[in-house]
């Protein structure tokens, strides 16, 4: 009786120790996605950033260009 008892709670425990090894991994593939998720929108979000700036940037260079070919024009 103790034995078999013994050899029960064995069973269970290694049992739980599957269920917990398995939920785990779940837990780490969705915190791996979750972090992709992130991850893309962050990179999206930047390269969004920079392309906004480039744009300002080049405007701002055209205009400036623009401006000093008048000015050469008119003298």
């Amino acid at each position: 009786m103790y034995v078999s008892y013994i050899l029960l709670i064995s069973e269970v425990k290694a049992y739980m120790i599957d269920i917990s090894c398995h939920c785990h991994g779940v837990v780490v593939e969705v915190a791996v996605v979750v972090v992709e998720e992130v991850a893309a929108a962050v990179i999206v979000e930047v390269v969004v950033a920079v392309m906004v700036i480039v744009e300002e940037v080049v405007v701002a260079v055209v205009v400036t260009v623009v401006e000093v070919v008048v000015i050469v024009v008119e003298q």
